[in-house]
């Protein structure tokens, strides 16, 4: 019900603004696989813990929302709400110092949150009769917590406020005319973290102005620092439908 909710409220939002079909939404969901989630928390004197000890590998379940405003024919918008949650409980296979408390091997649960708001502006760098590219750049915001419970005693990483400046790269390949491919690319790298989050998708032309798309989705990065050390690599796969207003 969320979900229909958010998906209702965007095409709402979209429609008012519309503008000759300036707007594009995409909305996907699917499923999403941890293949890799450390964290240390404090970075310099925490225990180092696998949460995938607690959580699994997956999957789990996720939505993306993306609105693009193509401000001209060389330049445009987009805005991102990517959420990421994953939880659930295991076994500690030894003592685990986290956030200052102290927890004992056996059962215990684990949170892990790393919601991401992004704005991208970019431009037009390649433009031929099948293909259309675009380079730019992308301010991230992130929600990100880390929270780790066992019977009453529990402890929780946050960073509600965290800004990060990426590189963009999207793409689009007309296949025919009922065919094309798209990717997009956010990610930096440098100092104590890095970040990469890879996107293509197969979309197919049911309407003059909507497609559906079999998507997949890599992400990987993570910060090494004193506060924390959190590192993560993981694999989407998603279906979702693209509406031009």
């Amino acid at each position: 019900m969320k979900f229909i909710s958010i998906l209702s409220s965007l095409f709402v939002v979209t429609t008012c603004l519309a503008d000759e079909r300036k707007w594009t939404l995409q909305v996907e969901a699917g499923n999403l696989w941890t293949n890799r989630n450390d964290v240390r928390v404090p970075g310099d004197s925490g225990t180092r813990l696998s949460l995938k000890t607690l959580t699994g590998q997956g999957p789990f379940n996720f939505q993306r929302w993306e609105a693009t405003y193509r401000q001209s024919e060389d330049t445009e918008w987009r805005f991102l709400y990517a959420p990421l949650q994953v939880s659930g409980a295991g076994i500690l296979p030894g003592a685990v110092n986290f956030q200052g408390t102290s927890f004992s091997p056996g059962a215990a649960s684990a949170f892990y949150q790393f919601n991401s708001y992004r704005i991208t502006y970019r431009r037009k760098w390649k433009k031929t009769d099948r293909s259309d590219w675009m380079f730019g750049y992308t301010l991230k915001i992130r929600d990100a917590e880390v929270r780790l419970s066992q019977g009453a005693t529990s402890a929780a990483e946050k960073d509600p406020r965290g800004i990060v400046p990426l590189l963009n790269i999207a793409g689009r390949e007309q296949i025919n005319d009922k065919w094309y491919a798209t990717f997009d690319f956010d990610g930096l790298a440098g100092g104590p973290g890095r970040a990469f989050d890879i996107g293509m998708r197969m979309h197919y032309n049911f309407a003059p102005d909507s497609s559906v798309f079999l998507g997949y989705r890599t992400l990987e990065g993570g910060a090494d620092v004193p506060r924390v050390y959190s590192f993560a690599w993981i694999n989407y796969l998603s279906l979702g439908i693209t509406k031009k207003f």
